[in-house]
Order: C-alpha cells, then structure tokens, then sequence
C-alpha cells in the first residue's frame, strides 16, 4: 500500500507504529477544480498527494476587472505534483482561517492525516516528532526556493526558472494557471512563448 511504503521509508518506526500510523492516514481523491481548502476555512488536515497536480492560490481584489474568468483573478503561490504533501502551514499551526485556497488542477488521489491524530501520534511515538521536523523542513526550503523565484524580475526568465524546476508539470497545467503562477496576463505567456519558438 503506498503510505504504509511511505511511512516505512523514513526508516524510523517498528512495525507496531507503522501499522498504528498508517491507520490514521485517510484515502481521499477529488475531482479537478476541486477545492481542498477553501479561502476562510481553517486547515486542519496534511494531504499526501501521490497522483495528481495542485496549486495553493489566493483571490486578487480587482474592481475594475471586469472578466469572470476566475483563473484571470487569482494569483497561484505554489504548484505541486505526485509525492508532495500539502497544506496551508499559516492556518494549520495558528489554527486561523486560510488566506488562501488549495484546487486541483487535476483528479487528484491522496491520503490526509487530521492535526489532532497527527499530534496524538507524534505524543504516543515520539520519533513521528523528527519526521514532522523533515517534512517541515522541505515546506519551509520550498517557501524560500518561492519566494526567490517571485524575485526574478523578467517572466521570461521565471518560465524558464519553472520549467527547469518542475519539469513534470510544465504540460500539465493551463496557460492561465501558468500565466497567475508567472504573476503575467496569459496574453504575455502567450508572446514570451511565441517569442522563444520562433528565436
């Protein structure tokens, strides 16, 4: 089963804790344009998406846009495929609502863990703690790999950049979602890509 791999992968828990683990991990999938997390709830659950693509976007205030278009008003942070985890770390740990949404962008197929299970588990086996610590760990580098992406200040060079980076995404995902993630009009990704075919 693929999160009893998982959790055997960390090398860390005895058969007993793998199985006890495993058994607080729930199987879940969605549709594409699904929501997993919507703006104003507050995230109480880490996904472990093992088929699929997401994206965590928020909404942009736009009073004289008049396109109803909802992927033309929202600006995407982050775009994430198989073997990731996901959640909205902000409203996770301050139990707050999420400024932001979680979407499909495909079928996804996933399994999800409630917070007060994951911290009942991390209290019964103590080394779930540094695996948390790792998983952490990954989000906060991917933040700051974002963060310093969203710096780049030619869109050409951040298309580049992304499809470097996430090179099983780049044909994945729309050109509007692609064009929010370069924060460009996907008219702008329309002319940087007709720019590099033609050289």
């Amino acid at each position: 089963m693929i999160i009893t791999n998982l959790i055997k992968s960390f090398n860390t828990f005895n058969e007993a804790e793998v199985e006890k683990i495993c058994n607080a991990f729930v199987p879940i999938s969605f549709d594409a344009k699904s929501l997993l997390l919507n703006e104003g709830e507050i995230c109480n659950k880490v996904y472990y998406v093992y088929e699929g693509v997401l994206r965590e976007f928020s909404y942009i205030d736009a009073d004289i846009d008049t396109d109803t278009d909802t992927d033309t008003r929202t600006l995407t942070h982050h775009i994430l495929a198989e073997n990731e985890w996901i959640y909205q770390i902000e409203s996770f740990l301050l139990e707050k609502p999420s400024a932001c949404c979680i979407e499909a962008l495909s079928p996804i197929k996933a399994f999800y863990i409630i917070k007060q299970d994951l911290e009942r588990l991390v209290s019964e086996i103590p080394s779930l703690a540094y695996v948390m610590i790792k998983i952490y760990e990954k989000y906060l580098l991917q933040l700051e790999h974002r963060n310093a992406f969203h710096r780049i200040k030619s869109a050409e060079l951040r298309l580049e950049v992304f499809e470097k980076m996430q090179p099983n995404i780049q044909n994945r995902v729309s050109g509007k979602v692609l064009a929010s993630y370069l924060n460009v009009t996907p008219q702008q990704l329309s002319r940087i890509r007709n720019k590099r075919a033609h050289g």
